[in-house]
């Protein structure tokens, strides 16, 4: 690890040094450059120390150092313009908090450096170098000035100097006093952060779900307990369910995961990387799209898509004609206006798919025609001969001809009175006016009794021949 860190460093060294004679012409911040980098492990204790060459370089607010993302900015200048050869520091709570760490003259934060080769850079290029790789052993820092590797020595601008011994828990080693450290492969629930190990039989786990009663053994390990079979696991195969653990420990795929999207358009299968692939087929293998309205379906870029229409037209012009996409032909019957093409109706509307019409009216208020509706013709009305009333009451037995009413004969107005003046009103038909002064000639049997004994004396004298031809015959 040292080798490497001596080829490292002088990357940065001597990246930093080549921009020397540029710092010293400039004023005010340019000059300070890198001096001794250090940082424990974890990242927790770390410094920058920095050096100028050239006095008036104490105007350092505003400016930053970088390094794998994260930036400190100078919250302020430096309290004394003299400052050629003199050092600042800059570092971390942690570090400020050990024995023998002189004060810091800025904080930055925890883990500040990036990981090893990441460029490390002051006031946006001023000075730069990529990170080493830095000692673990809590001591040892990098200089800039070799030996670039040697026991830290941290100066402040009040040119206080120091040397810490940064704690070695968690740099991968299991140092003097330690009973373990996480980072040299000690397990995590038997070995805590401070590399004190857990006690014997302590709870743990291999991570292994198909063993029971991991136990730590004391020195930090995890000790692997006896197998679980029939244990529900999981194989990391997708593919596969129902997992269960078998008789050495060791997790079992179960049945394998159907995959099936219902699409005819693509190929289904399963990947152990990633479980279910439903990848499209070629564009235009045949498919079926579920619906019933379109004949013709293939594939596109894993769709089904369908093509061409059926015909539901039922020549009704009653019926709205559509196609339902799982039904198939739908005819609704409409209410819309429709000629059942016969002439005897009229206003033809549709009701429950058919067209339906009112009786036409076909009279044309003559009694001297037939009212007859013909489905082709329509209306008809021929003449007929039936009795009628010419309107005129001054005739009788009028007759219909050629369509009109004809007179009949002269009504016989006479009343029988000699002494009445008999005529016809056409207004009021038969008049009888009495004459005046006319008296009747005089009539035998004038009264009721003698009149009815003339009529039965005038019928025994008409039934008188036929008796006599009866006795006749009989003799």
């Amino acid at each position: 690890m040292r080798t490497a860190l001596r080829q490292a460093l002088p990357i940065l060294l001597l990246g930093v040094a080549a921009l020397a004679p540029a710092l010293q012409a400039r004023a005010d911040h340019h000059s300070w450059r890198f001096e001794e980098l250090f940082s424990t492990p974890d990242g927790s204790v770390q410094f920058i120390e920095m050096r100028a060459t050239t006095d008036g370089h104490d105007q350092l607010q505003g400016h930053t150092i970088t390094s794998g993302g994260n930036v400190f900015t100078f919250p302020s200048n430096l309290p004394d313009a003299a400052t050629a050869g003199r050092r600042l520091l800059i570092a971390t709570a942690a570090f400020a908090a050990l024995a023998g760490a002189p004060t810091p003259d800025f904080l930055m934060s925890e883990d500040f450096f990036g990981a090893s080769g990441t460029p490390i850079v002051y006031a946006g290029g001023l000075d730069s170098g990529s990170l080493p790789s830095f000692p673990n052993d809590g001591v040892t820092s990098v200089n800039r000035t070799p030996p670039t590797l040697q026991a830290n020595s941290p100066t402040n601008f009040a040119g206080v100097t120091g040397s810490i011994q940064a704690p070695t828990c968690g740099n991968g080693l299991i140092d003097p006093g330690e009973a373990c450290d996480r980072s040299a492969g000690s397990d995590p629930l038997c070995c805590s952060i401070a590399c004190v190990a857990s006690a014997s039989g302590a709870s743990c786990s291999d991570g292994n779900v198909c063993t029971v009663g991991d136990a730590c053994d004391g020195a930090g390990s995890c000790v692997v307990g006896p197998p679980s079979p029939g244990m529900a696991c999981s194989d990391g195969d997708p593919c596969t369910l129902a997992d269960v653990c078998d008789a050495a420990g060791v997790c079992v795929g179960g049945s394998l995961l159907v995959c099936d999207d219902a699409n005819d358009c693509t190929a289904d299968s399963c990947l152990p990387a990633g479980g279910c692939s439903f990848a499209p087929v070629l564009d235009g293998a045949p498919c079926d799209d579920a619906d019933v309205c379109t004949p013709a379906s293939s594939c596109a870029s894993g769709v089904c898509v369908g093509s061409g229409s059926i015909d539901c037209d039922d020549a009704n012009g009653c019926t709205d004609d559509g196609c339902d996409p799982q039904l198939g032909c739908r005819s609704t019957p409409n209410t819309a206006p429709c000629d059942d093409g016969d002439a005897c109706t009229t206003g033809d509307v549709c009701a429950l798919g058919s067209c339906v019409g009112a009786p036409r009216d076909c009279s044309d208020g003559n009694p001297c025609t037939n009212d007859l509706c013909d489905p082709g013709l329509g209306c008809q009305n021929p003449p007929n001969a039936v009795l009628c009333d010419d309107g005129d009451p001054c005739t009788s037995g009028d007759v219909c001809n050629a369509g009109a009413c004809l007179a009949g004969a002269p009504a016989d107005c006479d009343d029988g009175d000699a002494c009445t003046a008999d005529s016809c009103d056409a207004q009021t038909g038969c008049r009888n006016e009495p004459i005046p002064g006319c008296s009747p000639p005089a009539v035998p049997f004038s009264s009721t009794g003698g009149r009815f004994l003339l009529l039965a004396l005038l019928v025994v004298l008409g039934a008188l021949p036929e008796l006599r031809r009866t006795r006749s015959i009989r003799a």
